[in-house]
């Protein structure tokens, strides 16, 4: 009767282990699969922060004046050595923004429009960076969205 007994408990005791294991197992399989979600969706939203774009915007500087151009992502004129590019009178010149492409950029400006700031030369020479930017010595501030760059067929001319 014991044999009996422990037949039918280690029976009962085999079903719960069952159903205890199947409802762990579906719990198991369905975490893996939000994360493996939220992980692909993850990789995919940065893979395009990250792709190449060939596409160039070229500045034509028809003025008397050789001018830096300096691009600002939050619209404000403030230091950032590393944007401010010289173009000389009557020439053009063009910049590649190759990552983030330039609809990322422009999608996380300020307002979504870049804004791109011009210094005449002369100005730089005769005050210095750090005057010309105290005192806001811009000569002419374009803000610039995708529109506006298919437009203009990706070409700025100053004046």
């Amino acid at each position: 009767m014991k044999r009996g007994f422990f037949l039918i408990t280690f029976r009962f005791e085999n079903l719960t282990e069952g159903r205890f294991t199947s409802t762990f197992n579906s719990l198991f399989l369905k975490i893996n699969k939000l994360l493996f979600l939220l992980l692909s969706t993850f990789i995919f939203s940065s893979c395009v922060r990250d792709r190449v774009d060939t596409r160039t915007l070229v500045f034509i500087n028809e003025s008397t004046n050789d001018i830096y151009w300096i691009k600002s992502e939050n619209g404000k004129f403030e230091k950032q050595f590393y944007d401010a590019q010289i173009i000389e009178t009557n020439t053009s010149g063009s910049i590649r923004n190759i990552r983030p492409p330039w609809d990322v950029t422009i999608e996380y400006s300020k307002d979504k429009k870049l804004s791109i700031y011009i210094v005449i030369k002369d100005s730089v020479d005769k005050y210095g960076w750090d005057n010309v930017y105290k005192k806001m010595m811009y000569s002419k501030k374009y803000l610039i969205d995708m529109q506006y760059l298919k437009d203009n067929k990706w070409t700025i001319v100053y004046p």
